[in-house]
């Protein structure tokens, strides 16, 4: 099909010209075919678009005379993902949405076309700054010990950060970094890294604690200070899962 801009379609068809047959296919093809182009627009979903064959979704250009897009989005041949990429890097962003026995999974992909987490970053990761989720569970400041997870079983590993502090006059400040381990309620393993201002009883405390009306194998971490920071004091924490296999299932699997 010839090509033409607007002006020149307009010309074939002024008054007194006779248009050719090539020029009537030549309007018709300038106009969008649905079931042909893959795209249309409604209310409900705005601009609908479906791929073509093993074709892209859609390709952007600095320049259309170009060959080669400066990006890509297209959607895997056989599951429900969306890769955005450029031609020396195809998979720089991909989107995977899935329905199992388990519940919906959605993984995102950084460089990483079939991600296996929540998100899968193939390369370097740089941040600010790096926390786990906010503790749910209170812990008061008043010398007693307090859950901060549920009761548990199996093999567990826990990152927490902490921190505490009293009234200004009180001088009393405590941080702590720990790494807690257990495995079935039998050798576990508690690593502090410790700093405090003032007295050493301000420090804070991680323990396991059996959970006896569970089974000798449920146990579950608390959290404490060493000696009371007055009252309506908390301490706040942050609590991250370091391990997924609690019963190690997956170590009756080969390596992917």
């Amino acid at each position: 099909m010839e090509k033409l801009d607007r002006s020149a379609l307009k010309n074939k068809f002024k008054k007194g010209r006779l248009p050719a047959e090539q020029d009537f296919a030549n309007l018709i093809d300038s106009m969008v075919n649905i079931l042909e182009e893959g795209f249309d627009r409604s209310a409900n979903d705005g601009l609908r678009m479906s791929q073509t064959g093993n074709g892209r979704l859609l390709s952007f250009y600095r320049n259309i005379a170009v060959d080669s897009p400066q990006w890509f989005l297209e959607l895997g041949s056989s599951d429900n993902k969306l890769h955005l990429g450029t031609p020396a890097s195809p998979r720089v962003l991909s989107l995977h949405a899935s329905d199992g026995d388990s519940g919906a999974r959605i993984a995102v992909g950084i460089n990483q076309e079939d991600p296996q987490a929540t998100l899968d970053v193939g390369g370097t990761l740089a941040s600010n700054g790096r926390r786990g989720q906010f503790g749910e569970l209170p812990v008061a400041a008043d010398g007693q010990w307090h859950d901060i997870t549920s009761a548990l079983t199996g093999c567990e590993a826990f990152e927490i950060v902490a921190g505490v502090g009293g009234a200004d006059a009180d001088g009393k400040y405590a941080l702590l970094h720990a790494f807690a381990l257990n495995t079935f309620n039998g050798k576990n393993s508690i690593t502090p890294h410790e700093a405090w201002f003032g007295n050493k009883c301000n420090r804070i405390d991680l323990r396991w604690q059996s959970v006896p009306e569970l089974g000798q194998f449920h146990f579950k971490l608390q959290m404490r200070v060493q000696c009371p920071y007055g009252k309506d004091i908390w301490v706040k924490y942050h609590l991250t899962r370091l391990w997924f296999d609690p019963l190690m299932l997956d170590s009756n699997q080969p390596p992917l």
